[in-house]
C-alpha cells in the first residue's frame, strides 16, 4: 500500500532545499531507487542521475517526475525554482490538484461531498453556545 507523501513537499524547510536534494530527499522518503524513478516517471536512468547531479529538468521532465511522485506540478516546478514559492495554502493547492484529476461522476460525488461538509460545518458553528460570561 502507498503512503501519502504529500506533506513531503510540503514542510517549511523544502524552499531552502537544492533540486537534487529534494529529489534524494522525495526518493529516500519513499523507499524508491533512481531507478525506480526511471521506471515511474518514463525518464531514462542517465537524465534521473543528472537531476541528482545538480541539472535542472526541462518542463516535461518536471512533469514525468510530478506524475511519478503523484504531487500537483507546481509543487515540482517551485522545488525545482522554475516558479516562485507561494503564499498560497499548500494544501488547497494540492487538493486542487487531486479534485482536477476527477472526471464525470466522481467530480459531482466531490463536489457534493465538499457542499455537504461545509453545510455541516456552518450548522455546528450556529449551533454552538457563545460564551456570554460578563
Amino acid at each position: 500500500m502507498q503512503k501519502d507523501y504529500d506533506h513531503v513537499f510540503y514542510s517549511n524547510t523544502i524552499v531552502d532545499m537544492k533540486f537534487n536534494d529534494w529529489i534524494l530527499s522525495q526518493l529516500k522518503d519513499r523507499g524508491w531507487s533512481q531507478a525506480d524513478l526511471a521506471r515511474s516517471s518514463g525518464l531514462t536512468r542517465g537524465g534521473v542521475s543528472n537531476y541528482i547531479n545538480g541539472r535542472i529538468p526541462d518542463e516535461k521532465a518536471l512533469r514525468k517526475i510530478a506524475k511519478a511522485f503523484k504531487l500537483p506540478p507546481e509543487a515540482v516546478f517551485r522545488a525545482a525554482g522554475v516558479l516562485p514559492p507561494t503564499a498560497n495554502d499548500s494544501w488547497v493547492e494540492n487538493m486542487n490538484h487531486k479534485i482536477g484529476q476527477l472526471t464525470g461522476v466522481r467530480r459531482e460525488l466531490a463536489e457534493r461531498l465538499i457542499n455537504t461538509l461545509l453545510t455541516e460545518q456552518d450548522n455546528e458553528s450556529q449551533s454552538t453556545p457563545k460564551n456570554t460570561s460578563k
